[in-house]
């Protein structure tokens, strides 16, 4: 009786794994391209990182990084009446690229591994000035991914708010004062 139970209590785990294997198998094929990736990427650093082409020419791995968008490129969507066309995730896109590109002309990149929040962070805490908007942003970021119900419009508004104080500057050294 004991071997029967042993057996059953095999198959109800194997049972398990499968549906959990299931389940996540989207989660599990990427976690599984990321370390092929990885390795790679490994490969291609311990053995030079170059692929030949045909005719004996060396051709780099990859193309160079695109050049930053800088903030002059983003039109306020608020000053130009595009903003009560555009869905709310649309905007607060928008708005966050137009943030990121702000930022970065003033010497704060965000690295690709940081998050909204962190980002928004790192620049509030560097200007006061404009740290309740860049919070208020990253929140919408939030939301508009993860929260699976649409941002109301009403919650926009601190956008506004965002866009103003971008153009005017936020001068760093004003916000020091």
């Amino acid at each position: 009786m004991g071997g029967w139970l042993k057996i059953l209590g095999w198959i109800v785990l194997a049972v398990v794994l499968g549906v959990a294997v299931w389940w996540y198998r989207a989660v599990i094929l990427t976690a599984i391209g990321g370390m092929l990736n990885a390795l790679r990427e490994l490969w291609a650093r311990l053995f030079g990182g170059r692929e030949s082409r045909p005719g004996g020419q060396l051709q780099a791995e990859s193309p160079p990084p695109p050049r930053p968008r800088t903030f002059a490129e983003f039109s306020d969507p608020f000053a130009s009446g595009t903003a009560a066309k555009a869905s709310a995730d649309e905007l607060i896109r928008y708005s966050f690229e137009a943030f990121e590109a702000w930022s970065g002309d003033l010497g704060f990149r965000r690295r690709r591994q940081q998050t909204a929040h962190e980002f928004a962070e790192v620049v509030g805490d560097r200007l006061p000035l404009i740290s309740r908007e860049a919070r208020q942003l990253a929140e919408l970021v939030s939301w508009s991914s993860f929260g699976g119900d649409a941002v109301p419009r009403g919650r926009l508004k601190s956008l506004e708010s965002l866009w103003k104080r971008m153009r005017a500057g936020a001068d760093p050294a004003a916000s020091r004062r």
